[in-house]
């Protein structure tokens, strides 16, 4: 069974970045990343089907032992609050497009904020 990532950050925040590791779905070992290009991140609000990120550049990290895709928040992203689906896109070394994580998503929770100063 797969285990979804989850993420945390308050409404407004641009911290943490959004950091998710990778492994292969058939063995649990590190995703090789070696070749892979045009690393994005979108995400739409649960309930919508209008995205609230759509495409935003993203990043392959730590690719020699853990890797990792990491998105750092824009001003804005973080505006809205409540829950969020959010999936990763790059392309691989042949020109194919691949989603990961390739069995879920990636869970937002933007807490609402409770002061404004």
């Amino acid at each position: 069974m797969a285990t979804t990532p989850r993420h945390y950050l308050h409404q407004g925040d641009r911290k943490p970045v959004l950091r998710v590791s990778i492994t292969k779905e058939s063995d649990s070992l590190p995703y090789d990343f070696t070749g892979y290009t045009g690393v994005t991140f979108s995400m739409t609000k649960r309930g919508s089907s209008t995205p609230t990120l759509d495409g935003a550049t993203a990043s392959i990290i730590n690719t020699a032992s853990v890797p990792q895709l990491e998105y750092a928040w824009g001003s804005g992203d973080t505006d809205d609050f409540g829950i969020f689906d959010g999936l990763f896109n790059a392309t691989d070394s042949t020109g194919k497009k691949v989603s990961f994580p390739n069995n879920t998503f990636v869970e937002v929770h933007i807490l609402k904020k409770l002061r404004t100063t």
